[in-house]
């Protein structure tokens, strides 16, 4: 069966585009061209995955996924001609997946969309199983859920992936290309390393930031230059901005 992506964006050429050419990968493809039906198509439809511009009419793409992201489990991928960290941190935050930048080839987007879906089908058998506590932060596998002093923290799928795969070997430092990698946000070998550097990894970096404001700098160091590591002892654990 086909999987059902739904894209959101009003610039007609650009969602033209990308529907042609996740048509033509075999996708199923539904198109809005403002936030209030996109909204009322994204939840009353099911679909793997939802391409949200951040500029809408309407409803803005940052709306959409908030409410969406309490009912639904679609994966996110949004969309901007707006190239501001704090913007990309913002989207990520409340349960984006990914986020692409305009302008962008419709190639980049259907790689990230597939990695989306590849992930999100694997994630019941990718993750850690049962339950790890790292003093005060607790991470659940089984129910993909993480606790920080007995709170409930909302992560959104890759947020968890990240945090899973670092906290699997505390200590050890992994490099962003491992990140990328381990979160199959390359699935095309093909792209150039231009823009597995350009996009991937600042990507990466914009999860770890957003991971940080969750549970706090003390858990995730940064090792300038090569990557990130998961530190157990908070009171030795140093951060760098």
């Amino acid at each position: 069966m086909k999987k059902h992506i739904l894209i959101v964006e009003d610039e007609q050429e650009i969602a033209n585009a990308l529907a042609a050419r996740l048509n033509s990968e075999g996708f199923a493809v539904s198109v809005a061209d403002n936030g209030v039906d996109g909204l009322d198509l994204a939840l009353n439809e099911d679909y793997e995955l939802v391409i949200l511009d951040i500029m809408l009419p309407g409803l803005s793409g940052t709306e959409i996924a908030r409410q969406l992201r309490a009912q639904k489990d679609s994966a996110i991928l949004m969309l901007s001609a707006r190239d501001d960290e704090n913007d990309i941190v913002d989207g990520l935050n409340i349960g984006a997946d990914d986020y692409v930048t305009k302008p962008f080839s419709a190639r980049e987007v259907v790689a990230r969309v597939k990695a989306l879906i590849r992930r999100r089908d694997l994630e019941p058998t990718s993750t850690l199983r049962g339950v790890s506590s790292f003093g005060a932060l607790t991470i659940d596998s089984l129910s993909h859920s993480i606790s920080l002093n007995s709170k409930f923290v909302h992560t959104t799928p890759t947020e968890f992936k990240l945090l899973s795969v670092l906290c699997s070997a505390p200590g050890t430092v992994f490099t962003r290309e491992e990140l990328v990698e381990t979160l199959s946000y390359e699935p095309d070998t093909n792209l150039s390393s231009e823009l597995i550097s350009h996009t991937n990894l600042r990507t990466v970096d914009s999860h770890v930031r957003s991971l940080r404001k969750k549970i706090g700098p003390q858990f995730i160091r940064t090792v300038h230059s090569v990557g990130y590591s998961f530190e157990i002892n908070s009171e030795k654990t140093q951060v760098s901005a």
